[in-house]
C-alpha cells in the first residue's frame, strides 16, 4: 500500500499581518475618496475591517485575538494617515510648502466637523466590525466542531468472564485472527 502524504498549509503570522496591512492601506485610499466626495466614510471603514481579517485568516490560517487588535490598529493608522497626506497634497498642490500644508492639514482635521464626525463613526465601526467578525468566526468554528466530532465506540461483546461484556481491542481481534489460523492449519 502506498504512503499517502497530505500536506498542510503552515499558519504564517507574519504574512498574515503584511497581507492585512496591505489590504488596509487600500481600505483607506478608498476611505479618503468616499470622504473627499462627501459619503458616509465610516462604512469602508467597517467593510476594511472585514477585507483585513479575510487577508489576515488566509495566511495565518486562523482568526486570533492578536488577529484583531492588529487589525484595528492598522485600521484606525491607515485612515488617518491616508486623510492626512491626501490634504498635505491637496495644500501642496496650491504653492504651499511642506511645512505649511502639514500645519494646514492639522489645523483642518481638528476644526473640520465632517471630519470629526466621520473620523468618530469610523473608530466605532472598527470596533464594531471586529466584535461582529469575531462572533461569526466563533459560530463558523463552532459549526465545524461539531460537524467534525466522531463517536467511536469499541466493539462490545457478551462473555460470561467480565459480567457479560469483554471490550475487544486491535489486539484481541489480531490474536483471534491467529488462533483461527492455527485452528485450520
Amino acid at each position: 500500500m502506498e504512503n499517502f502524504h497530505v500536506e498542510q498549509d503552515q499558519p504564517n503570522f507574519w504574512i498574515g499581518l503584511l497581507v492585512a496591512f496591505i489590504l488596509g492601506l487600500v481600505g483607506s485610499v478608498v476611505w479618503a475618496t468616499v470622504y473627499f466626495f462627501g459619503y458616509l466614510a465610516w462604512l469602508v471603514a467597517f467593510l476594511m475591517v472585514y477585507v483585513m481579517a479575510w487577508g489576515y485568516k488566509k495566511f495565518n490560517l486562523v482568526m486570533d485575538k492578536r488577529g484583531y487588535i492588529c487589525i484595528a490598529i492598522f485600521a484606525f493608522l491607515e485612515i488617518a494617515l491616508a486623510l492626512i497626506l491626501a490634504f498635505i497634497f491637496v495644500a501642496m498642490s496650491t504653492d504651499m510648502s511642506f511645512g505649511e500644508a502639514l500645519k494646514e492639514t492639522f489645523m483642518y482635521l481638528f476644526t473640520n466637523f465632517s471630519f470629526i464626525i466621520n473620523a468618530v463613526f469610523s473608530v466605532i465601526a472598527i470596533v464594531v466590525a471586529c466584535i461582529i467578525h469575531n462572533h461569526i468566526e466563533k459560530d463558523k468554528e463552532k459549526k465545524i466542531t461539531e460537524k467534525t466530532v466522531i463517536d467511536v465506540n469499541p466493539i462490545e461483546t457478551k462473555t460470561e468472564e467480565n459480567n457479560g461484556k469483554e471490550i475487544k481491542d486491535d489486539a484481541n481481534i489480531s490474536d483471534n485472527k491467529n488462533d483461527n489460523k492455527d485452528i485450520k492449519q
